[in-house]
């Protein structure tokens, strides 16, 4: 398995990718029951990729995909955003609140006599499913486990060894990185709009220097070790934030039961 961050401990105090589907379907509910107030038949669009191609663009260890690596580089793999200009004009002011992108563009307060909620149909369904459960303070200590995690576990002699491990292996394909993190800071990638040859294939040899020396793998395990450790020592306020994930999935529940 790739998806690494969605394996790793602290991940557990975060919602899944079908938590979250349940929880995008609610707002896409209440979405579509606000347009209809303003006379506009609009159905959510469903979520699409992140990215594409087979697999995980999960890149908490640099680039791991292969697929991706001799398609895309070093660059992101193109999503597939809504488009906003697919709309009516009255349309998108209804839906977001705005007559340009929220919150930068003209705000749209009321549309034939009738409010229009603050940040649109969107921000009605915001409001509605995950403000009342923000999670403030609790979240905070699942972020900094994730960070110093990550940051500590650089430094522990399995991953140092392996990294030394991956940037010999990187020599002998021609390129002279120390750490895996290197080449997507690499300015000879950065600000092209597509990858060119050379950065496709440094990325090629990227992940397969990374399988060869089971670099994930070992970097994950360290990582998980310090996680392990810090999630007990933040027992408290982590548990209030499982707590609170349960109570924003309820309702969203309700809300699409309730249709």
């Amino acid at each position: 398995m790739s998806e690494y961050s969605a394996r790793l401990p602290i991940a557990s105090f975060s919602f899944t990718q079908s938590e979250d589907s349940v929880i995008k379907a609610a707002e896409a509910e209440i979405v579509s029951r606000c347009m209809e107030r303003f006379g506009f038949e609009y159905i959510e669009p469903a979520p699409v990729p992140s990215f594409e191609g087979d697999g995980s663009d999960d890149r908490r260890y640099g680039i791991m995909n292969l697929k991706l690596a001799e398609k895309y580089g070093y660059h992101a793999a193109p999503g597939v955003p809504i488009p906003r200009d697919s709309l009516q004009k009255d349309a998108a002011s209804v839906l977001f609140g705005s007559l340009e992108p929220y919150p930068t563009g003209k705000i749209v307060t009321e549309y034939h006599g009738t409010k229009v909620p603050k940040g649109g149909c969107r921000g009605e369904a915001f409001q509605q499913v995950e403000a009342p459960f923000e999670p403030g303070d609790d979240a905070s200590a699942a972020y900094e486990i994730s960070v110093r995690s990550f940051t500590e576990s650089m430094h522990k002699t399995r991953v140092v060894k392996v990294f030394r491990a991956w940037s010999s292996c990187m020599e002998r394909y021609g390129y002279t990185y120390k750490m895996p993190l290197d080449p997507l800071n690499d300015r000879d990638f950065l600000g092209e709009a597509e990858a060119n040859s050379v950065e496709i294939q440094t990325a090629v040899a990227d992940v397969k220097c990374k399988n060869s020396t089971n670099l994930p793998a070992v970097w994950f395990a360290a990582e998980s070790d310090i996680q392990r450790a810090k999630i007990a020592n933040s027992e408290s306020r982590l548990s209030r934030l499982r707590v609170n994930h349960a109570k924003e999935l309820e309702n969203a529940r309700r809300i699409i039961t309730n249709g």
